[in-house]
């Protein structure tokens, strides 16, 4: 029976799942950035430094037909003989492989740990200590459960963005610039929730959307991988047009900068416990987020429908910012010369306007290459 519960555990469990992922991500061949679900630590960067010291050690030393019978011996390998673990990913698998052996070494000690404090408090306690421990219990794997399926949310959002198959030049575009419609609405639901934390000066929610601006960068990254897999496929005669479509590389960036740097300085603002904005300030700043919300929300819809008949009104759109922006400006000189406005207002009232411009022109950007790729439709 125990044998039968552990075989349904290990195939019915998302816990056991992500841990078989784990496993094989270690021990995958491709070096593309966006499959490297770990990060890079401190300690792997070391022993990949050390370990690339030491080899190119060895290769001065050992005379090339010996290094040559050496790489042939290397044939049919696995693991590390089979370049599995090239130097474009070490950092990533090592930091993988400390922390899965870590984490067995955690469990260990952990549950050691528990064992005590639960035999301590049932010896000392009795039956009420019982009822309290299975309560912290089943609040605890509750917890546990909620984030892992978060977790496992977020990493299916991830393989939206993910593009597997690439053989056709005209599908593999579109798909791109889908995903970058995706994302850009990722980047005004994260904006959103910065502006208004900072008008309601929650905190929680700004403190969530600045961790969420390393998703959002990761989401571009595949995006940009995604790019250099569809301009492999251009022929010598789309030169012109692999040149304008790599530049949409800059601009998810520069998306991806105008979110984080909205979340950073909100949640600074908020944590360090400065004085929140003027009415006047949030009353014009709404304005702006509003117009923003239009330009947005056609760019969205162009990219997602494959339709460049909302570019015209995008380009409106970014004119009624600009002007808008004009007027907030000498707005907020006289209350610079009033002195009701202080400096960290005044510097953070400044940088969300500028941001949102440059949200605004990033978006005419993709929306000029997506008009030059399907502007005949």
């Amino acid at each position: 029976l125990a044998g039968l519960v552990m075989v349904l555990t290990l195939w019915l469990s998302k816990k056991a799942k992500t841990v078989t992922e784990t496993e094989i991500s270690l021990g995958q061949q491709s070096e593309e950035e966006e499959k490297e679900k770990f990060g890079s630590t401190g300690m792997a960067r070391k022993i990949v430094k050390m370990t690339i010291g030491f080899f190119n050690f060895v290769r001065m030393i050992i005379p090339a037909p010996v290094r040559n019978w050496m790489m042939k011996r290397l044939d049919m390998g696995s693991s590390f003989a089979d370049l599995a673990w090239g130097r474009e990913t070490a950092v990533y698998r090592i930091t993988g492989v400390l922390t899965v052996i870590s984490g067995w070494f955690f469990t260990a000690f952990s549950a050691f740990l528990l064992s005590l404090v639960i035999a301590t408090v049932i010896f000392y306690t009795k039956a009420a200590g019982v009822i309290v421990l299975l309560v912290i219990i089943a609040v605890h794997l509750f917890k546990n459960h909620i984030r892992h399926s978060e977790r496992e949310k977020q990493k299916d959002k991830d393989q939206i963005f993910n593009l597997k198959k690439v053989t056709d030049v005209t599908s593999t575009i579109a798909t791109t610039f889908e995903q970058m419609g995706l994302f850009i609405e990722e980047i005004k639901i994260s904006t959103n929730n910065s502006i208004d934390g900072l008008f309601s000066q929650n905190e929680y929610i700004l403190r969530k959307e600045l961790r969420k601006s390393k998703t959002i960068q990761r989401w571009a990254n595949i995006i940009i991988a995604n790019i250099f897999k569809a301009v492999r496929l251009f022929t010598d005669k789309d030169r012109v047009f692999s040149y304008k479509y790599g530049q949409t590389i800059r601009r998810l960036q520069k998306l991806a900068d105008g979110q984080r740097d909205i979340a950073y300085r909100a949640y600074n603002h908020v944590s360090n416990h400065h004085k929140g904005l003027l009415q006047s300030q949030i009353e014009e700043l709404k304005q702006v987020q509003d117009i923003l919300n239009d330009i947005l929300d056609h760019t969205i819809k162009s990219l997602m429908d494959n339709n460049i008949e909302k570019y015209k009104t995008i380009i409106l759109k970014d004119s009624e910012l600009r002007k808008l922006a004009a007027d907030l400006n000498e707005r907020q000189i006289e209350r610079i010369r009033s002195k009701e406005s202080k400096t960290r207002l005044t510097i953070l009232y400044y940088a969300i306007i500028g941001n949102a411009m440059m949200i605004s022109k990033q978006c005419i950007e993709l929306m000029k290459i997506f008009s030059n790729s399907f502007g005949n439709k």
